[in-house]
């Protein structure tokens, strides 16, 4: 190795360490706080004998098809005011609420716990809502105003920051179609099947075919998107463009088509609420409903912040990651379940053990370089 190599070796794993140590630092670990808010909810959640005691979400029950970031099959839990508010639509989401969404691989292997908790105060920019992620054995791996969490359920905040289901409905009175509505609809139906729509067109990521849907719409579902909108949702473009075409086919749960919605974006159509033309068929093609339906309105209009689609993330927030905090050393809280909770006060971000394991990586290069140097020294002086 030449001098030029060594000296090259040197700076690179100084400069690594320059870089990297702010980067660990300023990924932190949990905080004391927020360990301990985390310790707690998984013990609430266990003294309520969660899941047993819970609900799941109407027509979704238990491993349906989840969605990047949450894969491959979920499991979603509502403690009782949750509940209560997904039965009934308060405008938002009541105080105390818990939604608690399990994570597993396609064999059904539990990978994660996901945890939505209502506090009042905590964080009154972004719906109040703390945040965790835990380990199947209840040992927090996130906890607290979770940027990445914050960003995409931002989203939905005017539906109380929540995708699975309605909470926030509007009130319009819609409009009666209109014979231009009927031969716009009967215009978007032959445009579909010219398309070939079923085989031609992009399904949600993670969705694909006859996954579990709830009410209003059929038990199962199957979800198409012209290449506008599915090029607006890959791209999460904020909202869809004119001419974006959302087609939902209805089914029971044999399988059997009911009816197949449709949600067409018409510029200047109906900018009061987003642009869309709604539309409904019969199996055979015939219009059931078009126009501005004020079922869909009332309904799809808890999501405008997110162009009034529930299916996907389209507009995200934009948010900064909380100031990190200081090692944790609260005392731990006593283990509330068979699943061991940590014993520490603070236990690393899955961010941070990566940001450390490079830093590792640094510290290795730059001992190298040191060593080289000193036997280069060592030969010259001698």
């Amino acid at each position: 190795m030449s001098l030029g190599q060594k000296l090259t070796a040197l700076v690179a794993g100084a400069v690594l360490l320059l870089v990297l140590v702010p980067a660990a630092l300023a990924q932190g670990t949990i905080s004391a706080e927020d360990t301990q808010a985390a310790q707690d909810l998984w013990k609430t959640m266990q003294d309520a004998k969660y899941p047993a005691n819970w609900a799941t979400v109407p027509g979704k029950g238990t491993f349906y098809q989840g969605q990047a970031p949450h894969l491959d099959l979920l499991s979603t839990y509502l403690n009782p005011p949750a509940a209560a508010a997904q039965k009934a639509p308060p405008g938002k989401m009541p105080d105390g609420s818990i939604i608690v969404k399990e994570v597993y691989k396609a064999d059904k292997t539990l990978t994660t716990i996901a945890v939505m908790q209502k506090k009042p105060g905590y964080d009154p920019e972004h719906g109040d809502w703390f945040y965790a992620t835990f380990k199947p054995d209840g040992t927090p791996a996130a906890a607290g105003k979770i940027a990445g969490c914050i960003r995409c359920h931002g989203a939905a905040q005017t539906n109380g920051y929540i995708f699975t289901f309605l909470v926030a409905p509007i009130k319009v009175d819609g409009a009666p179609a209109t014979d231009a509505d009927k031969a716009k609809a009967a215009d978007i139906w032959k445009t579909m099947q010219d398309a070939k729509f079923e085989t031609a067109w992009a399904t949600i990521p993670g969705k694909g075919t006859f996954y579990k849907g709830q009410p209003p719409h059929g038990a199962l579902l199957s979800t198409y998107l012209n290449p506008s909108a599915a090029d607006a949702m890959t791209k999460k473009a904020g909202k869809m463009p004119d001419g974006a075409l959302i087609v939902k086919e209805n089914y029971k749960e044999d399988k059997t088509l009911i009816n197949i919605a449709v949600a067409a974006k018409v510029a200047g159509y109906d900018p009061a609420n987003g642009d869309w033309f709604w539309a409904m068929y019969g199996p055979d093609g015939t219009v059931a409903v078009s126009g501005k339906a004020a079922g869909c309105i009332n309904c799809h209009g808890a999501m405008r912040s997110n162009d009034y689609i529930f299916t996907s993330e389209l507009a995200p927030i934009t948010v900064a990651a909380p100031a990190a905090a200081p090692a944790a050393t609260a005392a731990p809280a006593a283990a509330a379940t068979p699943a061991a909770l940590p014993t520490t006060g603070g236990v690393l971000s899955s961010a941070a053990l990566v940001t450390l394991v490079a830093v590792a990586a640094g510290l290795l290069v730059l001992g190298l370089g040191i060593l080289v140097m000193v036997r280069a020294y060592q030969r010259a002086k001698d």
